[in-house]
């Protein structure tokens, strides 16, 4: 017995504190949820260069690598390119793409040296988080610029890795914490030397910064911000056209997936007295991106789907204890998506230019039953443009044994709504032109005679 109770110990740390469960500090040994946490510690000592790579860590998720820039991520056996049912948060903000509900991993690769944790819940999350929650919940939290003072500069070679350098540079000004970092990577992909000779190199740069302004009496004010600009290739790009030409006829045999992304999160925080605490949050994002695998590609041309997204996000949240044995959470989210595509032949969307919002509220109040038991009850309302008003309802009822032993049990509802893709996307396959037309095209007059 007491080899069990060192071994609960050592898997007890009590610096183990996680957000993501009930949207304050609570312990993540005692949080009524199948949660992991992966901290920065454990993503160093694994030799983690991305996100992805952290990830897989993780026991019970799905990391797959469909070529070198492209990954997919989910749980609970429900794992595709397009996988939807995953929330991804970043510091706490929600990093999906509305276009199909999922995450685009190569768009939001953090410096992984700042990276605090990552909490991961396998399980419904759409009470406090609302849509895309339904198989769990990815929180990366990045560290306080407080705690990354000083600088760092890395750099990685090799015969695919052919090169990536990143540096960061951190100070402090009074109480104004602040850093920058960037990072540029070049390589061939899995098909470099000795690999398939698949098209699935990578030209990326990638520049971001943090501070945080304590204006003291409980108030601290936050921002984050990236830059990042790609061009990438993807095996998904070397399908051949309908007419079953080889894609070595094409006029451009190694289309590239172009992207854009500007970025900006502020969030105030205030504690207040009595164990009371709230924040507001605002965030927004520019992206532009061309598909050549949402296109179609021939001899004759290419015709790459070209997306502009426009989003604005914000979000106010209130905990507090009342009647001593309770503590209510409640809050209220928006975000506003402005979506502008210049469609290629075979997809566009209906309508072209359009905005997609979705506004919820959540509501959540965990009372202290008898000693060592909790019961949270909660729910979350979310409307969209895409879809009429959800109820994501839950209860959870926890019971603790001592230091050593938890048991916990929830029943909950959760929703996927479809993305706006799903609803709005338009999908024509045109017919191949003649052969004899595409051999003609790329076959020069010569009317000599021999």
């Amino acid at each position: 017995f007491d080899t069990l109770g060192d071994e609960a110990d050592f898997f007890k740390v009590e610096s183990d504190v996680v957000t993501s469960v009930s949207r304050h500090p609570e312990s993540s040994w005692g949080a009524a949820a199948a949660i992991t946490v992966v901290t920065g510690e454990e993503i160093e000592a694994s030799g983690a260069q991305s996100l992805t790579d952290a990830l897989r860590i993780v026991p019970g998720l799905d990391v797959a690598s469909v070529d070198r820039n492209t990954n997919a991520v989910s749980a609970r056996g429900l794992n595709n390119t397009f996988a939807d049912k995953m929330l991804v948060l970043l510091d706490g903000r929600p990093i999906y793409n509305p276009i199909f509900g999922g995450t685009i991993w190569h768009e939001w690769n953090q410096f992984v040296p700042d990276i605090d944790r990552i909490e991961v819940i396998r399980g419904p999350g759409g009470t406090l988080w609302g849509a895309n929650a339904m198989n769990g919940v990815i929180n990366i939290i990045t560290k306080s610029a407080e705690d990354t003072h000083g600088g760092i500069a890395r750099a990685l070679g090799g015969s695919n890795y052919q090169g990536q350098g990143e540096m960061r540079y951190g100070n402090q000004i009074g109480t104004f914490d602040w850093r920058l970092w960037g990072r540029y990577s070049t390589d061939n992909g899995f098909g470099g030397d000795g690999g398939d000779k698949i098209d699935d190199e990578r030209r990326a740069a990638r520049a971001g910064y943090r501070f945080d302004y304590d204006l003291g009496r409980g108030l601290v004010l936050r921002s984050t911000g990236d830059f990042y600009r790609s061009r990438l290739g993807s095996v998904i790009t070397e399908l051949s056209f309908p007419g079953g030409v080889p894609t070595t006829a094409r006029v451009d045999a190694n289309p590239m997936w172009n992207t854009t992304l500007y970025t900006s999160m502020w969030r105030a925080e205030k504690d207040f007295t009595g164990g009371s605490s709230g924040h507001i949050q605002i965030a927004g994002d520019y992206e532009k991106s061309s598909v050549p695998y949402l296109a179609f590609t021939s001899p004759l041309g290419n015709d790459d789907w070209v997306l502009i997204r426009r989003s604005f996000e914000a979000e106010a949240q209130h905990s507090f204890r009342w009647l001593r044995r309770n503590r209510l959470t409640w809050g209220l989210n928006f975000r506003a998506t402005n979506i502008d595509v210049n469609d290629s032949v075979t997809v566009g969307l209906d309508p072209q230019d359009d905005t997609l919002d979705v506004a919820g509220a959540f509501i959540q109040n965990e009372v202290s039953l008898w000693d060592g038991a909790e019961l949270t009850l909660g729910t979350k309302l979310e409307n969209s443009s895409c879809t009429d008003l959800n109820v994501h309802p839950s209860v959870r009822l926890t019971q603790r044994f001592g230091e050593s032993t938890t048991l916990w049990g929830s029943i909950s509802r959760d929703v996927n709504p479809p993305a706006y893709g799903a609803r709005a996307v338009r999908i024509e396959i045109p017919a191949a032109p003649p052969l004899r037309t595409l051999f003609a095209a790329n076959t020069s007059t010569d009317d000599t005679e021999m």
